[in-house]
């Protein structure tokens, strides 16, 4: 074998397996179950995007507009491939526009070429994509998976916000019943010096590590730090009333006046000694 008829076998070789690629890229870019609905004037046209779609989609056809319309509402396609020339016209486009039972269908258009001029319009009035005849089969191809797939990302993408939506709510009204709860059951002990977690979690009826769990779960901090909040706050609010401080501290269950005193500074940026004189 000469170089040249050798460097020749290898090129066909390499075309050869670059068709199989793209083959095999298209019979990955389709989804499982997508479905295409076929519009189109030409009879021998219609059969080749019959037999084109067919192999990597379930493809129905239909010989009317108004049957197109019609399996449009109970085929549901995730894309129709139309025909653009005489066979149909803006107000048809204008219809599928309009209506909530087709209007989120994309609709690709094949356009004559005396329709060329009209690609803008197609546009303005609802097609996704407009290809002029003749075409390539397979950029026709990956364009229509290409947006199949979009959709149905968008789509999954939705569901999930919503779910998540929904759980945020569950979480949300979850987290208010439990902190009604939780601070409950911390006002029935908080002014002892000795109420610690292991007393709150008795209170609550539930082992201490499922209490931090659960207040992990819905941003509530640690046991801890939500009876120091509460003591707190019920600091400043006696404080607030022209209560002593000592007393506050001492009703408030802290038995050290310098943690009373860094826990209220951190809380509201003041000393505990100075809310009465705002209060004047």
């Amino acid at each position: 074998m000469t170089p040249i008829k050798a460097d020749k076998d290898a090129i066909v070789r390499q075309l050869h397996a670059n068709e199989l690629s793209t083959q095999e890229q298209l019979a990955r870019s389709f989804p499982e179950n997508c479905k295409i609905l076929i519009h189109e004037s030409n009879p021998e046209l219609k059969q080749f995007l019959i037999l084109l779609f067919s192999k990597h989609a379930i493809a129905h056809y239909a010989d009317t507009f108004d049957q197109l319309y019609n399996e449009a509402i109970e085929f549901e396609p995730d894309v129709i491939v139309s025909d653009w020339g005489e066979h149909s016209s803006i107000s048809n486009l204008q219809q599928f526009k309009l209506d909530s039972n087709t209007q989120h269908i994309p609709i690709f258009l094949l356009a004559s070429a005396n329709h060329n001029d009209q690609h803008a319009s197609a546009y303005a009035n609802g097609g996704i994509e407009v290809i002029s005849k003749p075409f390539n089969t397979e950029e026709l191809l990956f364009k229509v998976a290409n947006i199949i797939n979009l959709l149905r990302s968008v789509a999954r993408r939705a569901i999930e916000q919503k779910s998540n939506l929904h759980l945020l709510v569950d979480n949300s009204e979850q987290r208010e019943d439990f902190t009604k709860q939780l601070d409950a059951a911390i006002f029935a002990s908080f002014c002892h010096p000795d109420f610690s977690v292991d007393l709150l979690a008795d209170n609550l009826r539930m082992p201490v590590r499922q209490l931090e769990r659960k207040m992990k779960k819905l941003s509530l901090g640690t046991p801890a730090k939500r009876i120091n909040y509460v003591r707190v706050k019920k600091a400043y609010e006696a404080l607030c009333k022209g209560t002593a401080v000592k007393k506050v501290m001492i009703e408030c269950g802290f038995s050290s006046q310098a943690q009373f005193t860094r826990l209220f500074a951190k809380a509201y940026h003041i000393h505990p000694s100075k809310i009465a004189a705002l209060k004047r």
